[in-house]
């Protein structure tokens, strides 16, 4: 088994800096190593170099799956990132395509084509389905308050209100527009 990198020993918060310096690809590999000589953690160039193609690499991948997962959400139609549900399901796809692409570059197989068309598929019709639930809640809704606002109406009439107290009721009460 190959000895653990010398960056990978490196304190994790200075660790975790220069990744997102990496990341963010505005310092040379010289001034990398630099940086790192002056927080006192001196490695070699070539270790940094090794470490700095992998990050660059994974950073990459994950732009790459952010487009894929949100060409995705593209076909699936705009309430498909709406909601708690649908937030969460598009990252589980963007976590599905990075895993994916992660296992390409590890020389792995990662998804079949025909996977990834059956996974939109399903996704698609659950978010179809999310939406026909979503319409029936605010159809249920809508009769709801039409019936409240017979009987209301009814209610106030037999108590003697006016109209314009029942119709009050109505908007404020009830948020029925008259």
């Amino acid at each position: 088994m190959a000895a653990k990198s010398s960056i990978k020993r490196l304190p994790k918060a200075l660790l975790q800096r220069l990744d997102a310096l990496i990341a963010a690809d505005e310092l040379t590999l010289d001034d990398l190593t630099a940086w790192l000589d002056d927080k006192g953690h001196r490695r070699s160039r070539s270790a940094l170099g090794r470490y700095a193609k992998d990050i660059r690499k994974v950073a990459g991948e994950i732009e790459r799956s952010t487009q894929i997962a949100q060409a995705v959400v593209a076909e699936l139609g705009p309430a498909a990132a709406e909601g708690k549900t649908g937030r969460l399901l598009v990252s589980i796809l963007q976590k599905l395509i990075f895993d994916h692409l992660m296992a390409r570059i590890d020389g792995g197989e990662g998804f079949a084509a025909d996977e990834f068309y059956k996974l939109t598929r399903a996704v698609r019709e659950l978010f179809m389905g999310l939406g026909l639930d979503a319409e029936r809640e605010a159809r249920l809704k809508r009769d709801t308050a039409a019936k409240a606002a017979k009987v209301a109406t009814a209610a106030g009439r037999k108590a003697g209100l006016s109209a314009e107290t029942i119709a009050a009721i109505e908007r404020d009460v009830l948020g029925i527009a008259a």
